[in-house]
């Protein structure tokens, strides 16, 4: 039988050969069975009627028998889906036997609910996201009463109970993205608002049927004293719905470090070329294929490790029982040829899309988090060097020991790979990379700062000209929206906030009734709250230095650090900008 109840195949629809699927249909295929095209998969009695679908580019649902290895046929339900306009389909396979099976287990899970419910007296959180609706369940037995509502309709009774809109969206965007771990406690009801319910939390976490996103389950806890403790939220990655970088930066380190599990193997994946994907065809292309790319990794992942976003094109992997690295090439395989398969070359208006992979074991390859890193760091460094699109396993026999690596001029390590250094010594280990006139260009100083110092956005200004001469992070506006906006920096108004050296501005509202002119050109670039710094670069040329926060109502900068920023603008005083 298969060990997956739904499998996803990309083939060609002429030739009919496999092209890519999931880890689990290429153990299914073994290897006497690798290289067939997939119609001899096909029970002979079903073989004309799937090649008949195939050919008319058939949509709906059809029953399709796929042999097993011993000669059993297996019934399946299948789905036929063109891939991007391309010469490829992608077939949905759901093993009709295990799906039964599934309906089985959560008979028996709806017990447990009732059980949980009985001795906790919460409600019931249940969210489908097939119909993007909400169920809260009352009750147990007879009692039990259940209030449906759409998504959007519980956004709009979070809104009214909290003004946190950054909890409520991240809650909101996890939910729909399948998050494994959840949190929102707000200061009323989310059932009804107009109850007097004062404080209420709601934790859920996404379920996952072999790597499929199929509800979200969970409890309200509703209370009228503030009796709760503040429990830390899992951090997500809006975009994705994956871990974010801190977050599965901290479970690796726990993982290796501290709880010294063995045979574990981290990846490092990157998106090739992204940016050019990014100047060609838009952000919001880009941003559609990080999420299939997250997608695709979190699929191929599933229960067996982490999955988490460290980049804005870059993620990562922790493979649990990867004894060795044999074990893990199977599920790197997939997810690059998964990716070929969904983006091909040539298709008219879309990018072509490829992944570049490094990864190394512990304790295998690596003592401790900070090696095992920069060995993936590095395996990734050489997948690129040899053409991208592949998958490099670091091995010490072909690569040298890490000591080589690490003082090898190929060593992408990062600032504070371990996570457990303080923002000072940060800055510390910046400053001294300039000093000592390392090759350091600008802009990787500026994406140093924002790696490590929770900034949105960093805009260098010319303070003479009123131009932009770096500006990197999030939102960055477009060259059109810049040239028409950052002349805002040549104002009287920001002349006079510069007499007392930093400008500390915590919502740009308040510009608006003394110039508002100004206030509209920072709104046009994104702007919501900023802290500038000016300085003079190498040469002795006016700068400014800009700390920015974007589409946030209010941010408010922490003045007691006033002498991390003024360091950060001396850093950039060494270089010559203008």
């Amino acid at each position: 039988m298969f060990n997956s109840k739904k499998h996803k195949v990309i083939i060609n629809k002429y030739r009919l050969d496999v092209i890519s699927a999931d880890t689990a249909f290429y153990e299914f295929l073994a290897d006497t069975r690798f290289y067939f095209s997939f119609d001899r998969l096909v029970h002979e009695d079903d073989r004309a009627k799937f090649i008949r679908n195939v050919e008319a580019g058939y949509q709906d649902w059809f029953v399709v028998h796929i042999v097993e290895l011993d000669g059993t046929p297996i019934p399946c339900y299948a789905k036929l889906q063109d891939v991007s306009a391309s010469d490829n389909v992608e077939i949905t396979l759901l093993d009709i036997e295990m799906l039964r099976e599934s309906e089985k287990l959560l008979d028996k899970r709806s017990v447990v609910n009732e059980a949980i419910h009985g001795l906790y007296g919460d409600d019931a959180f249940v969210y489908y996201p097939n119909r993007d609706e909400v169920e809260i369940i009352t009750g147990t037995g007879a009692h039990t009463s259940c209030q449906r509502m759409s998504l959007s309709q519980l956004q709009k009774n979070l809104e009214q109970v909290t003004e946190d809109s950054n909890a409520i969206s991240e809650f909101i965007s996890g939910l729909r993205n399948g998050s494994r771990y959840l949190f929102i406690k707000v200061d009323g009801s989310v059932k009804n608002v107009k109850s007097d319910t004062r404080h209420s939390i709601i934790k859920c976490a996404g379920l996952y049927e072999n790597g499929t996103y199929t509800m979200a389950v969970g409890y309200i806890h509703e209370y009228m004293e503030r009796t709760y403790s503040d429990t830390r939220k899992i951090e997500i990655d809006s975009l994705t719905g994956l871990l974010a970088k801190g977050e599965i930066t901290n479970m690796v380190i726990r993982t290796v470090d501290v709880e010294k599990r063995q045979d574990v193997t981290l990846a490092i994946v990157d998106i090739d070329h992204f940016k050019q994907v990014n100047d060609q065809f838009g952000h919001m292309t880009g941003d559609n294929i990080i999420r299939q790319v997250a997608s695709v990794l979190a699929d191929e992942v599933g229960d067996d490790g982490l999955v988490g976003r460290i980049g804005g094109d870059e993620f990562m992997i922790l493979f649990y029982d990867a004894y060795d690295l044999e074990s893990a090439r199977p599920r790197l395989r997939s997810i690059k040829n998964t990716i070929c398969g969904l983006f091909p070359p040539d298709v008219p208006g879309q990018p072509t899309v490829t992944l570049s992979i490094g990864c190394a074991a512990y304790p295998k390859d690596a003592a401790n988090y900070e090696e095992l890193f920069a060995l993936a760091d590095f395996a990734l460094y050489r997948a690129k060097e040899k053409g991208r699109n592949r998958y490099i396993i670091y091995s010490k026999e072909l690569h040298g020991d890490i000591s080589a690596i690490k003082n090898s001029s190929h060593s992408q390590t990062r600032i504070n790979n371990r996570g457990d250094m303080s923002q000072g010594e940060i800055l510390c280990v910046i400053m001294d990379k300039v000093a000592r006139r390392e090759d350091y260009p600008v802009e990787r100083l500026l994406d140093d700062y924002l790696e490590n110092f929770e900034i949105a956005r960093i805009a260098v200004y010319d303070r003479a000209a009123g131009k932009v001469l770096h500006m990197a992070g999030q939102k960055v506006p477009s060259k059109e929206v810049i040239a028409e906006t950052e002349q805002y920096i040549l104002s009287e108004y920001w002349k006079n906030l510069y007499k007392n050296s930093e400008a500390v501005i915590n919502d740009i509202f308040s510009i608006a009734p003394i110039d508002e002119t100004v206030y509209q050109l920072m709104k046009n670039q994104g702007l919501s709250a900023c802290l500038q710094v000016p300085f003079n670069d190498r040469k002795g040329h006016p700068c400014v230095l800009s700390f920015e926060a974007v589409n946030n109502k209010r941010y408010v900068w922490n003045t007691e650090r006033l002498h991390y920023f003024r360091l950060m603008a001396k850093t950039l005083s060494e270089y010559t900008l203008v």
